[in-house]
């Protein structure tokens, strides 16, 4: 027996309905260093389709049961736990890995990636950034310049042809693509200009994501989803009104970075949804549950065999009566 065949034949025992059968399986698999998409290579060669059909479903879980963990990791990084909104309350600036996070919600969603591709993109969009500001001087300058180069040098624009693409919500699909909604082209200011020293601040308003730029002597907001727009406060508050919604100064105060990160999950959770993908708005669900502190801990080592974490509410915004990106109404640009 040749050593595929010989791997084929323990990657169908994932399938077994006999659960220390398949656990032996998933040790063996991993004892050999088998990842989740090296799994799911091997499993097209079962000849059996009803059974290939359910090692493909297993394999599927035991890679989200691995993103799972990295959730996990990444919250307990941040210092934050259980009481995360409590702990976070008021700081823009938390530990949370927010970049890191991104990724891991694009792997939930759209299968794995190669991140350390996608890190290497946004360092050389830094390396042009900052030959681009190389002669500014001023705050008022350099986030000019910054802006030029984003929009202008590097074409990333809001896809206001298809806001509803879920693509619209991957940081690696944002990249590739150079468009996407008001949060994601927010956070690509942000993920850029923190390799080159500019201090973007992500601004959660209810109906729409803008951010807030600091620096010596310079302060102002902006919209990154039309082409980085410099906006005042009376712009912010005029918006809102327009939507019927009441001004407070909280609307345009920094969000933290757990809270970006589960608006993001609250967005695509609702985009599932309307297009009747409910497994994978639970998915989702079920990992904005993590970043938030309300899953429990797994209680088995076979991934399939999970109850599931409490899917949670789905409420539209970071206090759960705020709007999210896709509140809006078809046919509007969100400003």
């Amino acid at each position: 027996m040749s050593r595929v065949s010989e791997l084929v034949s323990v990657i169908s025992l994932l399938g077994d309905d006999n659960n220390r059968v398949a656990a032996a399986a998933l040790r063996e698999v991993r004892t050999r260093g088998l990842t989740p998409a090296a799994m799911a290579d091997l499993a097209e060669e079962i000849p059996n389709s009803k059974l290939r059909v359910l090692v493909r479903e297993r394999i599927e879980s035991v890679r989200l049961a691995g993103l799972q963990e990295r959730q996990r990791a990444l919250v307990r990084a941040a210092g934050i736990g259980p009481k995360l909104k409590k702990k976070a309350k008021g700081n823009p600036e938390t530990p949370l890995d927010l970049e890191t996070g991104c990724l891991i919600l694009s792997a939930v969603d759209r299968g794995d990636i190669d991140e350390s591709h996608y890190t290497g993109q946004l360092d050389s969009l830094a390396a042009g950034a900052a030959r681009a500001l190389s002669h500014t001087r001023t705050g008022s300058e350099q986030l000019r310049a910054f802006i030029r180069y984003i929009h202008d040098d590097r074409g990333f624009v809001g896809n206001q042809d298809d806001y509803y693409d879920p693509r619209n919500s991957f940081l690696p699909d944002v990249i590739d693509r150079r468009q996407g909604l008001p949060i994601s082209l927010s956070l690509i200011y942000m993920f850029v200009g923190r390799r080159i020293g500019l201090r973007f601040l992500g601004i959660g308003m209810p109906y729409h994501f803008i951010l807030r730029f600091e620096s010596t002597g310079f302060g102002t907001f902006l919209d990154p989803y039309h082409d980085g727009r410099l906006l005042s406060l009376a712009d912010c508050r005029d918006f809102l009104k327009s939507r019927g919604h009441p001004f407070r100064l909280q609307h345009v105060r920094p969000t933290p970075n757990h809270e970006i990160l589960g608006r993001l999950y609250r967005n695509l959770v609702q985009v599932h949804l309307a297009r009747d993908a409910a497994r994978r708005a639970t998915t989702l669900s079920r990992f904005l549950a993590i970043l938030e502190g309300r899953a429990s801990s797994p209680a088995t080592s076979i991934p399939w065999t999970r109850a599931g974490s409490d899917p949670g509410d789905i409420d539209d915004g970071p206090d759960g009566d705020v709007p999210g990106e896709y509140a809006r109404e078809d046919g509007e640009d969100g400003w």
